[in-house]
């Protein structure tokens, strides 16, 4: 399929905003994983690649959907670097609506319970072939090194695999730019709940060597949503020195929803620490989480969610853009414990052997 991707501005990171065209970006932003059966060709695998092109269809429609919420970004979980992306990319950037891109897929992840074991040249390999890839597109604004992987106490010694990682995407991005030119993405993590709430996991993945610290922070929250939603998130992260956004939110306790938790996280108290989020989930699966069903047809949480966005004002503070991107602060790394049982020794790193 022959396309001309539109050119879109890269959104930057600038200490602890994102930027775009000199005005710090806020993410409103959606989980988009639909699985769509198209064609008997493709395995059961390749389906969970929401963006390949044989997708683009049902896509451009969703592009509209997105286009009538008042969205900017989603969040994908899974890209697979043998299918063909570049009708999805074009639709998108042509929207202006920009891409957090996932580097493990169901078959290929860091295991959370055997996190060493998973390390292995083909988990590299397929890492560094997404971040190759999905560098040729503007309007990818970073990728996501691990997802939901600490998830207890019993898993964190899992941090140690994810940093390494970090540390060997990061070193392999800065070789390809240099030999190729190729664009150095940032990359982050988007904690589960308990890493964020009850552990240091930001200060694990900020501290000690800068080639191996993460770009930006992200977390879940479905708690159920009241006055202070935000509160404690902003008391947790104010003073880091890196864009903080919600990965996945929007508790489905009480339906349809109402997302009162969207107009508080564009008010200034709250936008001046984080930097928006992506509501969980698009396309209705099991869970109920969705805004419209699996044939595009808009659910009530749709319409709740058009009315938030269309009645907050989003908080837009004084950012000098001209300022270059500041280093993390260098912080120490949080003491083993029970609660977090990962160190500072992470994996030699297998790059040269991939």
């Amino acid at each position: 399929m022959t396309t001309s991707i539109p050119h879109i501005s890269h959104i930057t990171i600038h200490g602890s905003n994102f930027m775009r065209d000199g005005k710090r970006f806020l993410i409103r932003g959606v989980v988009y994983q639909p699985r769509r059966t198209v064609s008997r060709s493709l395995s059961d695998y390749d389906y969970s690649d929401p963006l390949r092109d044989e997708c683009i269809d049902d896509l451009k429609a969703d592009i509209e959907l997105f286009k009538e919420l008042g969205v900017n970004a989603i969040k994908v979980y899974t890209f697979l670097p043998h299918l063909s992306h570049d009708a999805a990319f074009e639709a998108l950037a042509a929207a202006n609506i920009y891409v957090l891109v996932g580097l493990s897929t169901p078959r290929i992840c860091i295991n959370r319970l055997s996190p060493h074991d998973s390390y292995t040249p083909d988990l590299l390999k397929h890492y560094l072939q997404v971040v190759d890839d999905v560098s040729k597109y503007d309007n990818v604004f970073g990728v996501v090194a691990a997802d939901h992987v600490v998830n207890n106490a019993e898993t964190t010694p899992a941090a140690e695999v994810v940093r390494a990682v970090i540390r060997d995407v990061k070193r392999h991005m800065r070789q390809q730019h240099g030999s190729h030119g190729q664009r150095v993405l940032p990359v982050g993590i988007a904690d589960e709940i308990y890493a964020a709430k009850t552990t240091d996991s930001i200060a694990y993945f900020t501290a000690g060597d800068k080639e191996e610290q993460i770009d930006f922070y992200s977390f879940v929250k479905y708690d159920r949503p009241m006055d202070d939603y935000w509160d404690e998130d902003v008391q947790r992260f104010v003073g880091k020195n890196l864009p903080i956004f919600v990965s996945e939110y929007g508790s489905n306790i009480i339906r349809p929803r109402h997302f009162h938790e969207t107009t508080s996280l564009f008010s200034s108290n709250v936008a001046t620490v984080l930097s928006g989020g992506f509501v969980y989930d698009f396309v209705e699966g099991s869970n109920r989480y969705g805004l419209v069903t699996t044939g595009g047809q808009k659910l009530g949480d749709f319409d709740n969610l058009k009315a938030r966005y269309q009645e907050t004002e989003v908080f837009q503070p004084q950012v000098n853009s001209n300022v270059a991107k500041l280093d993390i602060a260098q912080t120490s790394f949080p003491p083993v414990s029970e609660a977090w049982r990962a160190s500072s020794q992470i994996p030699d790193s297998l790059l040269t052997d991939v």
